[in-house]
């Protein structure tokens, strides 16, 4: 259940990017930086379209690549050359995750232009034609479902390089890698009581927070109505007696007793002088 709270980032932004790319069967598509997160979802779901594809990575990471079904190639100094030598026939797209300055050497082997180029880590994309892609999937919940059904039945792989609980945060943010590793570290979160599911995120190169299985404790119960008021009742009849009693017939009564609009009313005649209190 670790895969969850990786999945989603990586899964969501290589499925945007194949579909903006238009990668299918018979495409051959060079992928800088394929060894990390978004990487190993992005050349999978390529492999799965049918598209050959090409990923660089360091020498580290080619057994790795190869078991994904991609051609490892090392990134740096003749990348054109090398690139080449595995594609004679040219690439028809490239997706650079890396944000490396590969950029130049992907428009040449594009043949000189930007056409079928994306990029998500490099600011110099738009200076060079090639946009940077941001835009988020209105229909996200359907393909996470449909990935997360993937990895279930083994045919997407996520790579966790470790699951640790909410109190080891920190540590987990010592695990992190660079944003070329494959690897995702996770946070696992457990409470008693009620178990839900929290909002995960995870971004490349190892940063996994969020859950995978929660559990959120049983709201507390709301607070007993407030029942002692010793005023209530007099403030109550008194507001009452305001209400249906003329005011001159009130001339005369503390402000403070409690008014009993059952009991007779006073006349004017009955009140002292010195006691009335007419305008």
């Amino acid at each position: 259940m670790a895969c969850s709270a990786a999945l989603p980032v990586a899964g969501i932004t290589a499925r945007r990017d194949l579909d903006l790319l238009n990668v299918a069967a018979g495409d051959t598509l060079l992928i800088h930086g394929a060894a990390g997160a978004v990487g190993t979802v992005a050349v999978q779901l390529a492999v799965a379209r049918g598209a050959t594809v090409i990923g660089t990575a360091s020498s580290a990471n080619h057994d790795y690549l190869r078991s994904l079904g991609a051609i490892p190639v090392t990134y740096g100094d003749g990348l054109v050359d090398r690139v080449r030598s595995l594609a004679p026939q040219g690439i028809d797209a490239v997706y650079d995750i890396a944000g490396q300055g590969a950029l130049p050497d992907s428009i040449t082997l594009r043949g000189g232009t930007a056409d079928r180029i994306l990029t998500i880590a490099d600011a110099a994309g738009p200076s060079l034609g090639i946009p940077l892609s941001t835009t988020f999937l209105p229909d996200a919940a359907r393909i996470l479902t449909e990935q997360a059904e993937q990895i279930v039945d083994g045919t997407l792989r996520i790579t966790i390089a470790t699951a640790l609980p909410l109190a080891d945060a920190a540590k987990a943010m010592q695990h992190t890698k660079p944003v070329t590793s494959k690897e995702k570290s996770s946070c696992t979160v457990s409470r008693p009581e009620r178990t839900g599911l929290l909002h995960s995120t995870a971004g490349d190169g190892g940063r996994a927070f969020g859950t995978c299985k929660a559990t959120r404790p049983a709201r507390p119960k709301a607070p007993p109505p407030i029942t002692d008021w010793p005023r209530l009742p007099a403030l109550t009849m008194q507001r009452s007696a305001f209400r249906r009693t003329p005011a001159h017939s009130l001339v005369g009564h503390s402000s403070d007793a409690p008014l009993d609009p059952r009991r007779p009313r006073p006349s004017l005649a009955s009140i002292p002088a010195s006691r009335r209190r007419i305008p």
